[in-house]
């Protein structure tokens, strides 16, 4: 666990590329190590969204609707019995979360046009 918290604080970041590899090593690197079958995937899913944040980029967030896609590649990269990836290990789970974030920033982008009509309209009403 040393290791996984000395590996984890040195990631920072700079490109979408390099934030989904961030992602997807310390994913795939946690659930590795983390001994609790239940709940380490929330956890994992969680603490690899943290670098990505404190980079400026925002969440992934795994839809509900291909939660078995993601354990099914999380579990062939664990049949590798390797703690810690490489690009070639994640490159699977590098493409999935690619998808995901694209989601993510639909919501994003959603969420800011819904934002908008209703900063509109409250101007329009004369509400603050």
């Amino acid at each position: 666990m040393d290791k996984w918290l000395d590996r984890f604080s040195q990631f920072h970041p700079s490109s979408k590329e390099e934030a989904i590899f961030v992602y997807a090593d310390s994913h795939l690197s946690f659930v590795s190590i983390h001994h609790f079958f239940d709940g380490n995937g929330r956890m994992a899913r969680l603490m690899s969204n943290f670098p990505l944040l404190q980079s400026g980029f925002p969440p992934i967030i795994i839809s509900n609707k291909k939660r078995k896609d993601y354990t099914n590649i999380c579990a062939q990269f664990q049949i590798t019995k390797r703690i810690f990836p490489d690009k070639d290990d994640c490159s699977q789970f590098i493409i999935f979360l690619d998808e995901q974030w694209n989601s993510t920033w639909d919501i994003i982008n959603k969420a800011y046009e819904q934002q908008k009509t209703r900063d509109i309209l409250h101007k329009e009403n004369g509400i603050n």
